[in-house]
Formats: C-alpha cells, sequence, structure tokens
C-alpha cells in the first residue's frame, strides 16, 4: 500500500510539473504576441498599415448595399461584392435566356464583356477610359445601368475598373405604366391604376400605393365637380362631362340641364 501510494505521489508531482511547464511556456507565448503587438501599434510599419487598410475597405465593400464588381486591366473580374450577386441571381432566370449556365455565384475570373452583345466595341471604351462612364445594358426584359470607374496607381498605370451595378426594370415598367396611365388621364380616362406589388415596404410598393391613391381622389373630385356643374343653370351634361368621362357616374348625354326646384 505504502508503495502504491508513493508511486500515485510521484506520478501526480510529474503531472503537475509538466503542466506548470506548459503554462510557464503558455505565458511566454503570451508574453511574446503581447510585446509584439505592442511594438507593432507603437511602430506601424508600411506593411502592417497598409494590410489593416486593405481589410477595412474590403469589409466595407462586404457590407455595403451598392452592388460592386472589380475587374483587372484585361477586363476580367476579380472580385464581386455580395450585393452584386444578389442583384443577378434575382434576374439569373432572364440572363440564362441570353447566356445559357449563366451562374451568379460564379462571377470571379470571367470577362465583364459576357454582358454585352458587342464586347469588342466595349473593350475599346474600357480600354482608353479616363473617367467615369455611364452606361446601359439590356438584356431581355432586363434593364441595368452600370458606373464604370476606370482605377490608376500613383504613376497612371491601370490598375483595373471599379463596376457599380444598378437593376433598372421595375423602374422602367412603373415610368411605362405611369405614362400611358398619365396618357389616357388626358383623354378623360382615370380608371386605370398601377399593378399592385407584393405589398412590401420597399419604394417602388410605396411610390406605386401613393399614385393609386392620387388617382382615386382625383377621380372623385371630377366627379363631384361634374355632379356641380350639373346644377348650374343654363349648364349641359355636355359641358359638365368634359372634365371626366369615365368617373364612376352614369354616362354623359348632350341634352339641356334644368337646375333642380326648391
Amino acid at each position: 500500500m505504502l508503495s502504491l501510494l508513493a508511486a500515485s505521489g510521484g506520478t501526480l508531482l510529474a503531472l503537475a510539473i509538466r503542466q506548470h511547464r506548459r503554462e510557464a511556456a503558455l505565458m511566454a507565448d503570451i508574453g511574446h504576441l503581447t510585446s509584439r503587438l505592442n511594438d507593432l501599434q507603437a511602430r506601424p510599419d508600411v506593411d502592417t498599415v497598409g494590410a489593416a487598410l486593405d481589410a477595412q475597405v474590403r469589409q466595407a465593400m462586404e457590407v455595403s448595399q451598392t452592388a460592386l464588381m472589380i475587374a483587372d486591366p484585361t477586363h476580367v473580374i476579380r472580385y464581386a461584392n455580395p450585393a452584386v450577386v444578389r442583384l443577378l441571381r434575382n434576374q439569373q432566370a432572364s440572363l440564362r435566356d441570353a447566356f445559357p449556365g449563366f451562374d451568379a455565384e460564379r462571377l470571379i475570373g470571367s470577362s465583364i464583356h459576357r454582358f454585352h452583345a458587342n464586347p469588342d466595341r466595349i473593350r475599346g471604351v474600357l480600354d482608353t477610359l479616363q473617367a467615369t462612364h455611364h452606361g446601359r445594358v439590356r438584356i431581355g426584359p432586363v434593364h441595368f445601368a452600370q458606373v464604370v470607374t476606370p482605377m490608376f496607381d500613383g504613376a497612371g498605370a491601370r490598375l483595373g475598373f471599379a463596376v457599380e451595378w444598378h437593376d433598372r426594370t421595375d423602374e422602367l415598367l412603373l415610368e411605362n405604366a405611369v405614362s400611358d396611365i398619365v396618357a389616357a388621364a388626358s383623354r378623360g380616362d382615370l380608371d386605370r391604376r398601377l399593378p399592385q406589388g407584393d405589398g412590401g415596404a420597399g419604394f417602388m410598393d410605396g411610390l406605386t400605393r401613393g399614385i393609386n391613391q392620387l388617382l382615386e381622389r382625383v377621380g372623385a373630385t371630377v366627379g363631384d365637380v361634374r355632379h356641380v356643374l350639373a346644377g348650374w343653370p343654363g349648364a349641359t351634361s355636355a359641358s359638365a362631362c368634359t372634365a371626366s368621362t369615365k368617373v364612376r357616374s352614369p354616362p354623359c348625354s348632350a341634352t339641356p340641364m334644368r337646375r333642380p326646384s326648391s
């Protein structure tokens, strides 16, 4: 029994010594890292500052809501942030009709010319681009706006291009719908309305609801005006109908109107 206790005690002592050595080594490593960090903070060199700045810029692009990609001087995509991936993924079905096999998740390494019907013309524009260029791209029913900015180093050598993407498809659909409604209203038709979206809280949904409410109020006001004019002495239904021909009221006739008796 004594021998067993002695052996156990020796084992525990050995384990304790080994654990102490490990903790001492760990503390030494921590102290070394802390000292190194303090040195870097006290004497930041160019590489350290540059790396930190690069990390900050990349993180900013990753969380940005602006759809952005970066291409090298040969027009090959080297970076695409999550926003541009989402934008292109939303239109992927339509884009695949024009570009079979297109995958919004595989932009890196592909050419930015794949989105254009005339790559040679775009290549010539980019190779001579010296300032920001605003362009538009139509791919089937999809409309994109692009802002292409060339990047240069301190010596003036071309580093590549930053390309911002904007999906204008819904905007153009709304513009065309509003134009049709305005044209119809000029002919006296105030019954037309903009198609409602999914009831979301986005800008387009709010604008659509606002325009439809405005049309409702204008239509009701014109109808009220018609009824008021119809009661004036010497008024005819034809003159009262000039405000509108289709506003929630019986069809107009050209017969003279009499003032209601009191």
